[in-house]
């Protein structure tokens, strides 16, 4: 048929039509000409299944133009069209468009679009037949929703299809078990829309669990921009589960080709709120490392301070009760030791003064003896006894001085038996004294560290002790969950500003104030 047209884009031209049953298949083709190009069209409008006999391919909706300068070149070309390969008419089947228009003269004419269905490893490698066992997270990877992408600057109708004025992205992409779906849209020059959808994370088995929301668990985190005359909206968001239940909010996230990054603030970790950041570096999401910084909040740290204190006041406490009874105890014993030096004295002054026996004299003890003696009794000599004293019959030690002597040696018994009581008893108490003494020692030594926050305390008081001004730690994903794991401390102590790394125990506050009172005052935790 001849073609006439008139007006602004007067030309003339041969159109033709082939029409085929089977395959049902429609061509067309035209020449065209105006004042200064020629034009060539040709099309294929349908599917042309089992091609060439191969029960894997289908192809149609071919389109091949060209405009050209008599003499000079090429100034437009448009190629496209629609290929399925694999077990055709099935879930396998894998489906790819594409058109591609370019206009050198006339670039607001240039154009694409690209789709592709089913495009998963496994899909391809059962349309090529080829025999590859896979794990089946790896097999589903891929296009298995199809991806859809276009660009016009006006509507442009191809064969069998419309491709819509300005840029669009939609589809799902599978990367080893993750999914992600995704809506770009750019109408020029109003703006563009961007909303992109993915499956629920789980990382670390547990570890990361990502969510669009607390009551949306079947979908992953939302990225969404809108821009337009109206304004801009940008968002990254999701709900966060995150160290195996510890951490359960509504978090910020950032996603890049070599970062993951997730933010949660104001959130309940373990006894109180933290501020927190999950992030890591990777090629590869699967094998990424994870590590979690955060910094604990200010109910954090005035609870610790105020465990850290009591624990501070009651070693005090201790301390100061227990050196007070050991000083006690000396001062008995110094005064029973005083008190029997004491006696032990007035028993050496008593022994020292005591009489001193004396030397005995002899003396002369007369008595009744008897002797003969004549006389005349009726004119007659006889010889009779009769009594005489003898003054001095024997002699002895003055009887005086030996009861005086006698009286001396037993108050000198006396005298020295209550010495030697004197002695022992004071003898005890040295070795009580001297026990008292050790006990104080060591009493002193034990609860030294606990004497010195007693001094503290009355140098800084209670409030000046400690003021915990910043506790964060930046550690490995694997170790959040016990709870126990390395921090970095910023305090002043003692009147002292200092930094410093520091063991956290979130789980027990008074474990760390513990810690942090051992820190101050070594040896205070024994």
């Amino acid at each position: 048929a001849i073609e006439i047209r008139v007006g602004a884009d007067a030309s003339v031209g041969i159109v033709c039509k082939l029409s085929l049953d089977s395959p049902p298949l429609l061509f067309g083709g035209a020449l065209r000409a105006d004042v200064a190009t020629l034009q060539l069209e040709v099309t294929m409008i349908g599917v042309w299944e089992r091609a060439f006999g191969l029960d894997w391919l289908a192809f149609g909706n071919g389109l091949l133009s060209m405009s050209i300068v008599p003499g000079v070149a090429v100034t437009a070309f448009a190629v496209g069209g629609e290929v399925r390969i694999g077990k055709l008419n099935s879930s396998k089947e894998i489906v790819a468009v594409a058109y591609v228009g370019i206009d050198t003269v006339n670039p607001t004419k240039n154009y694409y679009y690209g789709s592709i269905e089913h495009a998963s490893i496994g899909n391809i490698l059962d349309a090529f037949k080829i025999s590859v066992k896979l794990p089946d997270v790896l097999a589903k990877s891929g296009f298995p929703d199809g991806l859809e992408s276009s660009f016009a600057y006006e509507e442009i109708e191809v064969p069998g299809r419309v491709i819509e004025k300005g840029f669009k992205l939609n589809g799902t992409i599978n990367i080893l078990g993750f999914e992600l779906s995704a809506l770009i849209e750019i109408d020029f020059p109003n703006g563009f829309l961007i909303d992109v959808s993915m499956d629920p994370l789980d990382i670390g088995s547990g570890a990361i669990k990502l969510y669009r929301s607390s009551k949306d668990k079947k979908r992953g985190p939302r990225f969404y921009a809108d821009v337009g005359s109206s304004g801009v909206k940008v968002r990254i968001s999701g709900y966060a589960n995150l160290f195996f239940d510890v951490v359960k909010s509504e978090a910020d996230l950032e996603i890049s080709d070599s970062k993951f990054s997730i933010y949660v603030s104001g959130v309940k970790f373990f006894l109180f709120d933290a501020t927190l950041t999950v992030s890591a570096s990777y090629g590869s999401l699967k094998s990424a490392s994870f590590r979690v910084a955060g910094e604990l909040s200010n109910e954090w740290m005035r609870s610790l301070e105020k465990e850290t204190r009591d624990a501070i006041q009651e070693s005090a406490d201790k301390a100061t009760k227990a050196i007070d009874k050991a000083k006690s105890d000396v001062r008995k014993a110094q005064s029973s030791f005083d008190d029997a030096d004491k006696k032990l004295r007035a028993a050496q002054r008593k022994v020292d003064g005591i009489c001193k026996t004396k030397k005995c004299s002899s003396v002369c003890i007369p008595c009744i003896k008897m002797k003969t003696k004549k006389t005349r009794v009726l004119g007659k000599k006889i010889k009779i006894k009769v009594p005489y004293t003898d003054k001095c019959c024997k002699k002895s030690s003055d009887p005086v001085c030996v009861s005086y002597n006698a009286g001396c040696v037993g108050a000198k018994k006396t005298a020295n038996a209550a010495l030697t009581v004197a002695k022992t008893t004071l003898n005890t108490a040295k070795k009580s004294l001297d026990g008292a003494t050790a006990v104080l020692t060591a009493t002193a030594k034990t609860y030294q560290a606990g004497a010195s926050a007693a001094s503290a305390l009355t140098k800084f008081g209670m409030t000046g002790l400690i003021l915990v001004k910043k506790i964060d730690f930046d550690v490995e994903i694997g170790v959040v969950s016990s709870g126990k794991f390395s921090g970095h401390m910023e305090a002043k102590l003692l009147g002292k500003n200092q930094s410093f790394g520091f063991d956290l125990k979130l789980e027990s506050v008074k474990d760390m104030a513990v810690d942090l009172a051992e820190k101050m005052f070594p040896g205070i935790a024994k």
